[in-house]
């Protein structure tokens, strides 16, 4: 597929060279590069690549494998071990670039829903609002948090913002202070963040998508209804 993409960059730019009187511009052609080869691979495994502008500024991080098995069938909601907790939680975007919405939902061992959210945080990039996600879950958690859990474990389907949270890769330069306070939300917590697709997130996922358009935020506990 890189291949591919390539050749047809080359030939859109020579192009540009012969017939629009264009000089050649190596930033150009790089660039066209990457989102010819963003375009074909997100078409082909649309949830291995979250966005284009990921792809291009990450495109190792892209995880097509994580894609397959996915696909080959592992995508059902597993239970957190007796005693501790799982939050999923996950976004939702109306249309393709329009106001965004966040949501998540804590179950224990037996899936008894503990906390619902959703909530609507406007115009935010892609991966943003993936880590806003988790931000969220962490406050809404620790505003509730009445006994000691064996574990809280934190599911999202963004393979990106959870390495950076867990320090396995350095977060870029606009994301650093973002990644940092999400850190320090769960910093007194055991805590476990983790990868999961979104076929194991769709109830986080539904609730994003009521998040979009609310006016204020809502979040159901188990013991009350607030918002």
């Amino acid at each position: 597929m890189s291949f591919f993409g390539i050749v047809w960059s080359i030939w859109l730019e020579r192009n540009e060279v012969l017939f629009n009187k264009r000089g050649l511009c190596l930033d150009r052609f790089c660039d066209s590069t990457a989102l010819h080869i963003g375009l074909w691979c997100k078409s082909k495994w649309p949830k291995a690549v979250p966005s284009l502008i990921d792809f291009v500024r990450f495109p190792n991080l892209c995880n097509i494998e994580a894609s397959k098995a996915r696909i080959n069938g592992k995508g059902v909601w597993s239970a957190p071990p007796l005693g501790s907790l799982k939050f999923n939680v996950d976004t939702a975007v109306l249309g393709s670039f329009g106001h965004r919405g966040i949501g998540g939902i804590l179950r224990d061992h037996n899936g008894t829903p503990l906390i619902r959210f959703s909530k609507s945080i406007g115009l935010v990039e892609p991966t943003r609002a993936k880590i806003l996600a988790i931000c969220k879950a962490g406050r809404i958690f620790m505003d509730w948090k009445k006994h000691e859990v064996g574990m809280l474990m934190v599911e999202s389907d963004y393979l990106l913002a959870v390495q950076w949270i867990n320090k396995i890769v350095q977060p870029t330069g606009s994301f650093v202070n973002l990644i940092s306070e999400c850190g320090n939300i769960f910093a007194n917590l055991n805590w476990n963040l983790a990868f999961a697709g979104r076929e194991k997130n769709m109830d986080a996922h539904n609730h994003a998508k009521r998040g979009i358009n609310l006016a204020k935020d809502w979040v159901w506990v188990v013991d009350s209804n607030v918002g």
